[in-house]
Parts: structure tokens; sequence; C-alpha cells
């Protein structure tokens, strides 16, 4: 048991550290890389490729953006926003899932509120006003996100416009980004973890965490702990380390 726990304390504490540091990238630098397919625009023929180069950016860039909503909410106990109640420590803070005997955990309906914030507020940078002698117009996007068991849809719609030399062109502005992410499964882990405790309070139960289809750690803080639920399936590699979600849980009070 005890060298169980040092061992996971081992793994979890590298595995933080990475997650901070991808915490901080996002948080930090917006890049955008260009592997979208062309997008219909209406204009000159002439300038269809850079029309197309512009399309393609935005479209990348959307899409990371979203990734990088989800990604937070995962490392964070399910906000981007961090509400009253979460752990602080020097590595990373992470909303309390459990909480005195009490389940906390932020619900599906919130993170879908949470990612879609995000995006709307970080998609706008995705657009420059200027690019290459184009003058590029946007409206306030307008941002959906649904988790379901196995993916995450982002439904972004933003109005957008680009004029040179007295031609005006209407570029995409729907575009629905599909994540493989099994964020609606590993919420369902992280609530049958959470309901286990209320039934058996300051008990980790190690043979369930042993059965369910993920890694799940547990890194140990007095009466304070957090666990990190993490798919190393194949469908959750959108980045190097694998997607995570994490929640902290506060032990005390408990009847």
């Amino acid at each position: 048991m005890k060298k169980e726990s040092k061992s996971r304390l081992g793994q979890v504490s590298i595995f933080i550290i990475l997650l901070v540091i991808i915490v901080a990238g996002i948080a930090m630098v917006f890049v955008f890389r260009n592997n979208s397919t062309l997008s219909k625009a209406t204009g000159s023929n002439t300038y269809s490729a850079e029309i197309g180069a512009i399309n393609d950016m935005i479209k990348d860039c959307i899409n990371q953006r979203a990734i990088d909503g989800i990604r937070i909410v995962g490392l964070q106990g399910g906000y981007v926003n961090l509400p009253e109640n979460y752990l602080a420590t020097n590595l990373t803070n992470v909303a309390y899932g459990y909480f005195m005997g009490k389940n906390i955990l932020a619900t599906k309906s919130t993170m879908e509120k949470e990612i879609s914030s995000y995006v709307e507020e970080s998609v706008p940078f995705c657009i420059e006003t200027d690019f290459n002698n184009f003058n590029i117009t946007k409206q306030k996007p307008v941002v959906t996100t649904k988790i379901s068991p196995d993916f995450v849809s982002v439904l972004v719609t933003m109005p957008i416009s680009a004029s040179k030399e007295s031609k005006a062109f209407t570029l995409d502005k729907t575009h629905n980004n599909v994540i493989s992410v099994r964020l609606g499964k590993m919420i369902d882990v992280a609530t049958k973890i959470i309901n286990r405790e209320i039934a058996e309070p300051n008990y980790i139960p190690l043979s369930y965490l042993d059965g369910v289809d993920y890694n799940v750690l547990v890194i140990p803080s007095d009466n304070e702990l957090i666990y990190a639920i993490v798919d190393v399936s194949n469908n959750s590699k959108n980045d190097i380390v694998p997607y995570s979600l994490l929640f902290a849980n506060k032990f005390g009070g408990e009847k």
C-alpha cells in the first residue's frame, strides 16, 4: 500500500509538471497552425488562394482554441475560471470535486459553459484586422459546447468578411470542432469515485481505481488530495500529454 502510494506520487509529480507547462503555454501563446482544408469564399477568383489561406488559418486557430479550453477545464477540475472552493498547490490550482462529505464536482453543463466562455474570449485573437493587405472584420462569436461520452463538440459561429482593392469576400462563419476526448466518460468515473468517498469517508478505493478504463493517479497532501484521471488511449492524444481530468478532495466534517 505504501509502496504503491509512493509510486503514484512520483508519477503524479512528473505528470503535473508537464500539465502546468501546457497550461502556461496556452495562457501566454496563441499558435496558429495551418493544416485545414480550403474553404469557400465569395468574391474574385484572383484572390481565392489568399482567401483560402485566411480561412485555413482561422479554422485551425479556432480548433486549437477549442482544444485549449477543453484541456484547461480538465486540468482545473472542470473550470477555466476557478470557483471559490479550490486547492492551491505550488504547481497548479484545482477545483474541489469532493468537499467534506459532499459532491461539488463541476457539472457537465458547467464545464460546457466554461469551455464556451473560454473559446468566445480567445477566438477573436485568431483574426488579425490586417492580413496580407486584406481588411478583416468580424462579429462577436457565439459558441455552443456539447460534452458527449467519447468526444466534445464546440460549434463556433462568427461572421467574418475580408476586403481588398474594392473587392469584398465572405469567409466561413460556422466552424464545428469535434475533439476526440472522452470527457463525458471521465466525468462519470470522477462522479463514481466521489460517491464511493461519500459512502466510505477517508477511504481511497484503490481496487476500484485499478478497474476503470483509465490511469487514475492520486497525490495526497495532509487531509487533502488530487485525483488525476488520465486517458492514454489513442483517441485522446490531441497533444503530447494524454488528456486528463483532475479534481481535488478535502476531507473532514464527514458524518
